[in-house]
């Protein structure tokens, strides 16, 4: 049976693990008003379209679409509408819990 060569003698190469990533930017905080209109322009001053945010967040295109145009009558019940906005806020940089407080504050809704 053939031997295996064997290594050759001497220090074995250290890997050094790479780098950690840069820390995240910590989430920003929109001045008042936070209506629609202000999500829309901080959105897109960061590049995310709507479908990334749907992507990453599950919350329907349409859903987003009637955030951003405070048709506050399409919207679901509070409960659902606060999570969707914790999601955009975090898709987009902003603070989740702020966010969607400053928002829900001016949503009117129909009885």
């Amino acid at each position: 049976m053939p031997s295996l060569p064997r290594p050759a003698a001497g220090p074995v190469p250290v890997r050094t693990p790479p780098p950690p990533p840069p820390p995240l930017p910590a989430p920003q905080v929109l001045e008042p008003p936070v209506d629609g209109a202000a999500l829309r322009r901080f959105r897109e001053g960061r590049g995310v379209s709507l479908k990334e945010i749907a992507a990453r967040s599950k919350v329907g295109v349409r859903y987003l679409e009637y955030i951003e145009a405070d048709r506050h009558a399409l919207l679901p019940a509070a409960v659902y509408l606060r999570g969707f906005l914790q999601e955009y806020a975090r898709a987009t940089g902003l603070e989740p819990r702020r966010t969607a407080e400053a928002y829900m504050s001016r949503v009117k809704r129909v009885p």
